[in-house]
This record gives structure tokens, sequence and C-alpha cells, in this order.
């Protein structure tokens, strides 16, 4: 696919541990380069958290192959906007390193 088949503008989020002031430690998101790509809504569902109801999506990111997208990061949708999501999975598709399939998971 080519770059400009790409509709969505996103951040990879990257965590940064930093001290909290009592002697721990807490991790902050920062935003890392930019990238482009398809989200695609795969499922949602409802589920009872705290007496309230929330619903909860799954996604697929398609873009290209990129070393930095890993498990341990995020992204941020910049435009359209939507909801931060938290990678799960990352697949490349055909093996070749030129594509990727990012599963991922609204950040409630």
């Amino acid at each position: 696919m080519s770059a400009g088949q790409y509709r969505h503008s996103l951040a990879i989020r990257i965590p940064v541990t930093t001290d909290d002031g009592e002697g721990g430690q807490s991790i902050v998101w920062t935003d890392g380069p930019q990238i482009w790509g398809n989200v695609l809504p795969i499922s949602a569902r409802e589920q009872s958290l705290a007496g309230a109801v929330q619903t909860l999506a799954s996604y697929r990111v398609e873009t290209h192959y990129d070393s930095r997208i890993t498990g341990e990061r995020r992204f941020k949708r910049l435009a359209p906007t939507g909801p931060e999501l938290q990678i799960l999975g990352v697949r490349d598709p055909d093996g070749k390193q030129r594509l990727m399939d990012v599963d991922c998971a609204e950040v409630v």
C-alpha cells in the first residue's frame, strides 16, 4: 500500500519512567514519531466496571513496517482524532518487513 492511501495520522507514544517524589516511580506517556496508517474497528463490547457500563473496542492499525512500533507503546490518534490505542500485538503479514498489522485496544 502506498503512503498516500493511509487516512490516519498517528503519534507513537513512548513510556517514560519518572520519580513520583515519594520514593516510587510513575509512567508518563510522551509523543514520539508521527506515522500514517489506517485505523480499522474490529469489535466492540460492553463491560460493567465499578457500577458503570463501559464500551471497550478493539482496532487494527495497518501501516508501513517500523521497528519502533512494539507492544510496550501506544498510538495517539492525531487526525482524525480518536481514542488512544494500547498496542497489543504486532504482525508482519507477508514476512518481508514492508507492512505491519497492529492489534490495539482503547486505553480506558
